[in-house]
């Protein structure tokens, strides 16, 4: 019997039907049977009411089951453990491919298809799909067949023979009640159903037949019914519009509203969730959100809106709205202590993984040694320490002040240990708990001079859960590996969910699925655009494809995803809510439109409003970055600090005057500075020994060979880094190679004689000083400058008699809009060029020496200079038309970079957003939080687009 076939009740006789003890009211989700339960009680004019049987479906379908029959069945871990071990064996027996790979990979394999393998075989029962039907269906559908019937073997097995699977629940409940149809409740009311399955069919005709009436709630208020899904086209499907109500009569119950992407559509939830709660603090606002939708942002931005900080940081275990909390994996003493049982002492630990055990607050004698810890982090990232041995971490000198740490270490070596082994699961939990408490967990929750927060109290409990659910495995698998305990905790803390305290219960996030049937006073429906509702069709795997669409399984095809979509509109209008719909513009900087299921509903631009009196606090504003002029300060730095003024005020503040440093990254190889510092060193002893372009050609090839391995190894003394022997090897012979083709470039110039090599200079800046009273705060009679140091690594000057200043760089080229405009990224040039008063008919480039095309000058001249890559001020190809103009614009926009220094110009206004890319330091300057990197993204945008155009 379909589901329409059933009789119908109406919504508001439902709670006087419940108070019979013999109805029962059965919901296709818990969402739902919450939100009933809640109605119930709203209802009550009595303070204590009993409770009516209110169920979702699959929770009556257990107690049914526990009630009638023998079998227990297995639980979610014990079913995918058992599917693991059969599609393991099969694949070992039947996967030529997985035949020559590790256990390691046949395991991995064997757990992702124990997940889907596991849900087919639930359609399958609930579609009532015989196993014979995967005959002759591909590889996929045949090897499920061959699990399938593993499984039922496995079953038969003695500890397995009183257990069954989840999918087989429905069955055993209808062969019990074949023989013994009795069943307490004489009433079933059915709410939130979109269709009734096969199986579900067959047990509701079932409970009939014995007798039991079956009702389907019926809302008065849903609107008339759209076309039959079974009759629409393809084309149908784009242009056929849901039902709307027609509120023009009344106060609008939809509104629908554009955004511009996904951000600003999240602070338009925040702004209208702050709108509803100003004028009704008690409504009962659902945020119904798809799959897609970014919760993480979500929870920030409520954050930010609806909890008012008064001037204490947010707690963790609190947030704004009631909404799924990050999975315990994620939450930090959680994700440290699944971080530290992953590492392995015999093998070497990337810098990162070990940086973050000196900075776990948990773990033993951390309060005591944190400093030294510190210490140890700064000494290791100044030597390149990118990766370590854990169990030769007492050979270095800076080790010797953490011996807690040491014996965390040691810890660890001894629990790696028992990774080469098997254990039975509960024997793993016990080595597990013990490893923690060897770890300083058991010492950092008892500590009572700084006690743990109820968060962190929170996390270990859940933590303890998960373990303690994992013995449920050994009904299943006698002994287990550590990788496959691991996985198997791993999983469990990913299912496990810490929801914080919300501060307004009565706002609730919500997923589409679970959002049908339920109750609000106002509804907020993000994401409705056409990539989204209806959603996409998406096949189950294993299962054939033209078996799910020939039975019509949900979401496997157009036509259902349609169907849902439409039944779903139904249900949120019938809600009785104030239904506020909207959707981005932009989503993943793609264009997209409106649903076209919308029809009519006419999307209206977003306008931000201030709300008075929402979460209000008295506010005392000031100037957060006022400017600090340089007074008596010893400042040391050459164009670096141009560099850093031209990025962002706040970046050469905090490096040159705060002297703040962000922390090294240490990486593997050489590091590019002393790539850069070698190639300097040998092309200064080469042409220290040439002079000349003409002693170069005069070489033969084996004397310009023997001259380049000579540069190379006067520049390895010259070296002060420690460099491991097989990557200086390796590093001698690139620079062999590279000198090679860079002497080569040199040789195809117009003819030139090095005039100065590596020569230091030093000027003051700004060019023209800027008078300034300290006293006074204001420009008077003193004039403060700074000293910049910089050295010109060649001068070189050709028969016309110009002067080309020449810089080496070993990295890639870079545009000429780097060099010009008021905020050059690269300064060095300009400022080469001005300090050094270049004429009119002189040069400046850099000189790239790098391997490949990238290799060559990179620079600006008056006229041609004959040398390929220097480009000449004649206005083509987007070229600057006037050299001595581009000169005195040089000199400007660098006095006005000094200028901004002297006077203490500190604000984070990063020029662009690459500007923050290698900072390192945006802890200190909060950027993130200032909203100036959003603008700073906007700009850098419009900027790349106008050079493309270019």
């Amino acid at each position: 019997m379909p589901l329409s076939e059933f009789p119908s009740l109406a919504t508001e006789h439902a709670l006087t039907a419940l108070q019979d003890k013999h109805s029962i009211l059965l919901t296709a989700t818990g969402a739902l049977a919450a939100d009933w339960k809640r109605r119930f009680a709203l209802s009550n004019p009595s303070d204590i009411c009993q409770t009516p049987d209110i169920l979702h479906w699959q929770s009556w379908l257990e107690t049914l089951h526990q009630k009638h029959c023998e079998t227990v069945p297995l639980l979610n871990m014990q079913e995918l453990l058992l599917w693991q071990q059969v599609i393991g064996n099969d694949l070992l027996t039947h996967d030529t491919h997985l035949q020559t790979r590790n256990s390691a990979e046949t395991k991995a394999a064997a757990r992702e298809l124990a997940t889907h393998a596991r849900q087919a075989y639930a359609v399958m029962q609930d579609y009532r799909i015989a196993t014979d039907a995967l005959a002759w269906q591909g590889e996929e559908a045949e090897a499920l067949a061959r699990w399938i019937e593993a499984i039922h073997v496995q079953l038969q097995q003695p500890g397995l023979q009183q257990r069954t699977l989840q999918a087989h629940i429905t069955d055993e409940v209808l062969a019990k009640l074949a023989v013994s149809p009795g069943h307490r409740h004489e009433t079933l009311l059915l709410d939130g159903f979109e269709t009734l399955s096969p199986s579900r069919t067959r047990l509701l005709n079932k409970l009939a037949q014995a007798g039991c009436r079956i009702f389907t709630l019926k809302h008065d208020d849903l609107p008339p019914a759209p076309l039959s899904h079974t009759t629409l086209s393809h084309t149908a499907l784009s242009h056929t519009a849901l039902p709307f109500t027609d509120w023009s009569q009344a106060e609008p119950a939809v509104q629908f509203t554009a955004l511009n992407d996904g951000r600003e559509e999240i602070h338009f939830l925040a702004h209208r969730c702050q709108q509803i709660l100003h004028q009704q603090p008690e409504a009962f606002i659902g945020i119904v959100i798809d799959d897609a939708f970014s919760t993480e942002t979500l929870a920030e931005v409520m954050n930010e809106s609806l909890m008012p900080q008064a001037g204490a940081a947010l707690r963790p275990d609190m947030q704004a709205i009631s909404m799924q909390g990050p999975p315990l994996s994620r939450w930090p003493m959680i994700s440290q202590a699944l971080h530290i049982m992953g590492l392995n002492s015999g093998q070497a630990v990337a810098f990162e993984d070990f940086s973050m055990l000196l900075f776990c607050p948990w773990l033993k004698d951390y309060s005591g040694e944190r400093i030294a810890r510190s210490t140890l982090d700064a000494t290791l990232r100044q030597q390149q320490q990118h990766e370590l041995q854990l169990d030769r971490l007492h050979q270095f000198n800076a080790a010797r002040s953490v011996p807690g740490l040491l014996m965390v270490i040691d810890s660890i070596r001894q629990f790696s240990t028992l990774k080469s082994k098997h254990y039975p699961v509960d024997q793993w939990v016990q080595h597990i708990q013990a490893f923690l408490n060897e770890l300083g967990l058991s010492q950092y929750l008892l500590n009572e001079d700084q006690k743990p927060c109820n968060h962190e109290i929170m996390q270990i409990n859940a933590l303890r859960d998960a373990l303690l659910s994992l013995v449920a495995a050994d009904s299943i698998e006698s002994t287990l590996d550590w990788s496959s305990l691991f996985s198997l905790l791993q999983s469990a803390c990913s299912r496990i969910r810490l929801t914080p305290t919300p501060l307004h219960p009565n706002v609730a996030v919500i997923s589409r699925q679970q959002s049908a049937g339920i109750h609000f006073d106002y509804l907020l429906l993000p994401g409705m655009h056409e990539q989204s509702f209806p959603s996409a069709a998406k096949a189950l795997t294993l299962l054939p494809l033209s078996l799910q669409r020939k039975l019509d399984i949900p979401f496997t095809h157009s036509h259902t995803c349609y169907a849902h979509a439409r039944w779903l509109w139904q249900q949120w209008l019938s809600s009785g809510a104030f239904i506020d719909l909207s959707y981005a513009r932009q989503v993943e900087n793609q264009d997209v439109l409106p649903s076209p299921l919308l029809g009519d509903i006419t999307p209206t631009a977003w306008t931000s409003t201030a709300i008075s009196g929402v979460l209000s606090m008295p506010i005392e504003t000031f100037d957060d970055a006022p400017d600090v002029p340089l007074l008596d300060e010893n400042i040391r730095g050459g164009t670096g600090i141009l560099t850093a003024q031209s990025a962002c005020p706040f970046r050469a503040f905090a490096s040159y005057r705060l002297k703040l440093k962000p922390l090294e990254q240490p990486e593997p190889g050489i590091d590019a500075r002393i790539k850069g510092e070698l190639i300097h060193a040998a092309l200064e002893h080469i042409w220290m020994q040439l002079r000349t372009q003409a002693a170069l050609a005069a070489l033969s090839e084996t004397e310009r060979s023997t001259l380049i391995t000579q540069a190379v190894q006067q520049a390895w003394l010259r070296c002060k880094a420690w460099v491991q022997p097989p990557s200086r090897q390796l590093e001698s012979q690139r620079l062999q190679s590279l000198l090679e083709q860079w002497l080569n470039i040199e040789l195809a110039r117009a003819p030139f004689r090095v005039e100065s090599i590596e020569s230091l200079h030093s000027v003051e800046l700004p060019f023209d000083p800027l008078p300034f009273d300290p006293i006074s705060g204001s420009h008077g009679a003193t004039a403060r400058t700074f000293p910049v140091s910089y050295k010109i690594d060649r001068i070189d000057r050709d028969e016309q008699n110009r002067r080309i200043l020449i810089d080496y760089k070993s990295g890639q080229k870079q545009s000429l809009s780097h060099w010009l405009g008021e905020r050059p990224k690269e300064p060095q040039l300009p400022f080469y060029a001005t300090a050094s008063a270049l004429a009119d008919d002189d040069a400046v480039s850099f000189a790239h020496v790098q391997s490949g095309e990238q290799m060559g000058f990179n620079g600006l001249a008056r006229e041609n200079v004959g040398i390929s890559g220097i480009k000449t001020c004649d206005g083509k190809r987007n070229n600057p038309e006037d050299w001595p103009l581009v000169l005195e614009q040089w000199r400007q926009s660098l006095q006005q970079l000094a200028e901004e220094f002297v006077t203490g110009h500190c604000t984070v206004t990063p020029r662009d957003a690459q500007a923050c890319n290698h900072c390192g330091l945006e802890a200190v300057c909060r950027v993130g939080e200032t909203g100036a990197l959003n603008f700073a993204a906007s700009d850098d945008a419009n900027r790349d687009s106008t050079e493309n155009q270019a």
